[in-house]
C-alpha cells in the first residue's frame, strides 16, 4: 500500500528517519521550526484545500485551515502567523488573507494577491513583504498561475500586521515574481522573474 512518508536527515542525506507518514500522498511540506510540521494539500480553485500541523516531539495533529478553494499557505519563522491565499470563484482572483494560528483567528487585512509572493520579516513577525500585482487578469487561481497561463506585474508592498499599516516600497520596474526572500539583515528583499526566472533584488533599506 503506497503512503506519504516525511523524513528527516542531515544535509549529506544520512540519518533518516521517518516522522511521519499519511496515506494521502500528495502533501506540500515544510518546517516553520522543530516542533512544527506543515502539511498543506496541493493548491486548485477547483477544489478545497487544507492545512494541517504535526508535531514530530509530541505526535499532536491537527487542522489549521480547511475547505479553502485554492488555499496556498507561507508561514513564519516561528509558526504563529501564515499569509494564505484562496480562489474567488465570483470575480475570478485571488485573496490575500492572513491568520494568528497561535489565536486561532484571521486578521483584518487581505489584499488581491497570492501568498507565494509574501515573506514574513524574521526581524519583526508582525511585518510581512508582498509582491502585489498591478492589474489581476481573471483567470482560475492559482493554476494558471503556476501553468503560466495567467501573467502578473508585481510592485512591492510591506504590511505591518499589528497597527494594520501598509506601503508602497518599489514600483520602478514591474515583474512577476516567484520564490520572494530576505537576507538576513533584511536589507534586500531576493526573487526571480517568474517570465525569465532571472534571479533579482532589491534594496529596500
Amino acid at each position: 500500500e503506497e503512503k506519504g512518508t516525511v523524513v528527516r536527515a542531515n544535509y549529506k542525506n544520512q540519518s533518516q528517519r521517518e516522522v511521519y507518514s499519511s496515506p494521502y500522498l500528495d502533501f506540500i511540506v515544510s518546517w516553520p521550526k522543530s516542533d512544527i510540521l506543515s502539511l498543506a494539500t496541493r493548491p486548485s480553485g477547483l477544489s478545497a484545500g487544507f492545512l494541517y500541523q504535526y508535531n514530530p516531539l509530541t505526535g499532536g495533529f491537527k487542522k489549521i485551515l480547511g475547505d479553502i478553494p485554492g488555499l496556498e499557505v507561507k508561514c513564519d519563522k516561528k509558526g504563529e502567523k501564515l499569509v494564505f491565499s484562496s480562489y474567488n470563484s465570483a470575480n475570478s482572483r485571488p485573496v490575500l488573507g492572513f491568520y494568528n494560528i497561535k489565536n486561532a483567528e484571521f486578521l483584518n487585512q487581505t489584499f488581491i494577491g497570492l501568498s507565494q509572493k509574501c515573506v514574513f520579516s524574521r526581524l519583526d513577525y508582525d511585518v510581512v513583504y508582498c509582491a502585489l500585482s498591478k492589474n489581476f487578469p481573471p483567470a482560475l487561481y492559482p493554476d494558471e498561475w503556476h501553468q503560466s497561463l495567467a501573467g502578473l506585474e508585481d510592485e512591492f508592498w510591506q504590511a505591518n500586521l499589528r497597527t494594520g499599516e501598509t506601503k508602497m516600497i518599489y514600483n520602478e520596474r514591474l515583474f512577476d515574481v516567484l520564490d520572494i526572500e530576505l537576507d538576513l539583515s533584511e536589507n534586500f528583499l531576493y526573487f526571480k522573474d517568474k517570465q525569465q526566472e532571472f534571479l533579482w533584488a532589491i534594496k529596500i533599506k
